[in-house]
């Protein structure tokens, strides 16, 4: 065995924590070492294939049949697996106890030769890792006013500013380094072998009739963390791909998304990822489409207002009153930006005064604005045109969006004890609802549809114009025509649900990007509405399609895709795009989750058997087990059980 020894050596007044993890956006497999963005460099794994050819960094691993495997949130364990000329390739690194900290390896079935070499990091000065020091196995890097002493039983070669361990790596022939564990709580084993079972007893995994349909959300995000070299923010991003080549970039609504999504296990990484993109909240409460470097901000559009449904439901895994505290205020804002005026008096997002909202942007641009709904290219906005910054088109899915967001943020007000609060953003709510009811409502076609502001209807479908649901619009009557019609196979029906445009409309043969194709934000909010409104046999159904879609393509290749063929389901776009396992979420949240009221409701009804355990709620760690006519929620001290129907509970 190749053993390499890397050891951190912290020095008096460390100007802050050492952070180790898979942090410099083209730097996977690799680890990176921060202290801040000065002081920082790379750990970084390149290999060889059979032809010579060098590779390295986040697409070749990609086109190598790059998986994203186990991701502990306490660092306990991560892992990456690739190909190498047909040979499966494994990086692992892990928290050690002790003095060692932390611990790295490479392996191989058959041979490969890899490189094991540090970079500079973002700052991209050499000066930063120039060596202090260097023998033929010795190589000291000064990082800020910690140490980085590295040790090799293969010398260190210093090839054009890179200094650089080769060596093959094969069957009981791995590379392995070490850090001290200063910059983390220490856990007390290490071995490989102990620290996969240290890993095994305490994540949040499933098995059953879905598989394991909870560990790909972390998995996903896990690996999806990066570092920001402009504000020194670590937080999710949709996609490495995305941030190439060392920065961090954010969007809106997928920031809250991968927020609710980390609550499942890392809720302090969902918390760090919400606090950043509403780091990037404009003076007037926009909170922007995308923030990051290189990109720069959208001030001139926002993008669907998820953030409080998303930051409640993160309180509800993992109740934290100082977080909510703190973003409120934030939310707030962003809540009333969508109707604040103008210096002419308009709304920002009210163009024609009716109380009902339309998507926009400040440069008058109509795809700008289709990029603030969220969905780039649907076919709801092909016959949207401009007035100044406004599409001259009543919106069901921004207006019925933001009376969930009042509703929301109405309850996260009462929690803070704000009572005017909740009680303006309830009655924000009520009117918004009203105004839904008596301008948007068709009731020959039984459905909310688009308006345009000469009062024509605009008769397409896609799961938008089912939105209301979610925010508690429609009547009872109403809501039963709306899901009779969405449940129709030539609709939204059939074995992949549910397509971004009715299966009947000329746009969706063709599957483009949003026309036609299944996305895994549009079930999830849709599903919000089923919650209040469908029979537990339609939640059901649409829970169990939506995981079965995710898992079709999860248990081929290990890809969370960015949407997903609405005819074949095949995964579609980035194969690695965190918001894919929401639709992963849609099956917990049928199973047990915390309804809108407040009341825990476990489902006794569900007609299959799953087990998930170190199942996160309002704080606790439970046991949850699934049969097709029974569930209880175990803990150490409380069992819930619910026999043949869905039960509900006060917590």
């Amino acid at each position: 065995m190749l053993l390499s020894a890397l050891a951190f050596l912290a020095m008096a007044q460390t100007p802050g924590p050492l952070r180790v993890g898979e942090y410099y956006t083209d730097n996977l497999p690799g680890l990176a070492l921060v202290t801040s963005t000065k002081d920082s460099c790379l750990l970084r794994i390149a290999w060889y294939d059979k032809a010579g050819k060098r590779h390295s960094g986040y697409k070749d691993f990609i086109a190598a049949g790059g998986r994203f495997g186990a991701c502990a949130p306490d660092d306990s364990y991560h892992r990456l697996d690739w190909m190498v000329d047909g040979n499966p390739v494994t990086f692992e690194w892990a928290v050690k106890g002790g003095s060692d900290g932390i611990a790295g390896r490479i392996k191989s079935i058959l041979k490969v030769k890899v490189e094991l070499e540090v970079d500079p990091a973002w700052s991209g000065k050499l000066s930063d890792i120039e060596p202090a020091k260097l023998g033929p196995d010795h190589l000291e890097i000064p990082l800020g006013s910690t140490t980085a002493e590295v040790t090799c039983h293969d010398s260190f070669n210093n090839t054009n500013g890179k200094w650089i361990a080769t060596t093959e790596v094969y069957a009981n022939h791995s590379l392995e380094f070490s850090l001290p564990a200063h910059y983390h709580a220490p856990i007390t084993f290490f071995s490989w072998e102990a620290a996969e079972d240290y890993f095994e007893k305490t994540r949040t995994k499933a098995d059953g009739d879905w598989g394991d349909f909870v560990s790909p959300i972390s998995n996903q995000l896990g690996h999806s963390r990066v570092y920001s070299p402009d504000n020194e923010r670590i937080a999710h991003t949709v996609s490495r791909g995305w941030c190439l080549p060392d920065g961090q970039v954010l969007f809106c609504w997928d920031s809250f998304f991968n927020g609710v999504l980390s609550s499942v296990e890392n809720p302090a990484a969902g918390r760090d990822t919400v606090r950043a993109i509403l780091a990037a909240q404009q003076y007037n409460g926009l909170v922007p489409n995308f923030a990051g470097r290189s990109w720069g901000v959208s001030s001139d559009r926002s993008q669907p207002p998820v953030g409080a449904l998303c930051v409640w439901k993160m309180y509800q895994r993992d109740p934290d009153k100082a977080f909510l505290a703190e973003v409120y205020p934030k939310l707030l804002k962003w809540h009333r930006w969508w109707f604040s005026k103008r210096p002419n008096g308009k709304a920002f997002r009210d163009g024609n005064g009716d109380g009902l909202l339309e998507w926009g942007s400040e440069t008058g641009d109509t795809q700008n604005a289709r990029y603030e709904s969220g969905l780039d290219d649907s076919p709801m906005y092909d016959k949207a045109t401009m007035d100044g910054p406004n599409m001259k088109q009543d919106s069901v899915d921004l207006s019925a969006l933001w009376a969930m967001d009042a509703e929301y943020l109405a309850k996260i007000a009462t929690i803070l004890g704000k009572k005017k609060d909740a009680l303006d953003l309830y009655q924000d709510r009520d009117t918004m609802a009203k105004n839904i009811n008596e301008k948007l409502w068709n009731d020959e076609a039984g459905v909310y549809q688009y308006k345009f502001w000469d009062g024509s209807f605009y008769n397409r479908l896609s799961p938008l114009n089912f939105y209301p649901m979610m925010a508690g619009v429609p009547s009872k009557d109403q809501a039963d025509k709306m899901l009779n019609l969405f449940f129709q196979k030539d609709k939204f029906g059939g074995e992949y649900m549910a397509p971004t445009i009715s299966r009947d409309d000329p746009a969706f043969p063709a599957q483009g990007y949003w026309r036609g194709t299944i996305w895994a934000p549009t079930n999830y909010l849709f599903f919000q509405g089923l919650r209040r409104y469908g029979t537990d046999a339609r939640r059901q159904e649409f829970a169990a399609k939506s995981v079965a879609l995710f898992m079709k393509n999860w248990n081929a290749d290990g890809s969370c895709h960015e949407n997903f063929n609405g005819i074949t389901g095949e995964g579609r776009s980035d194969p690695h795009y965190t918001w894919g396992s929401l639709l992963c979420l849609i099956g917990i949240e049928n199973l047990c989750d915390i309804e809108p009221d407040g009341r825990l409701r476990l489902n006794g009804d569900s007609g299959v058997t799953v087990h998930i355990q170190n199942f996160h709620l309002r704080g606790k760690t439970y046991d949850l087990v699934v049969k097709p006519n029974e569930a209880e929620l175990r803990s150490d001290h409380k069992v819930f059980t619910a026999k043949g129907k869905a039960e509900y509970f006060d917590l």
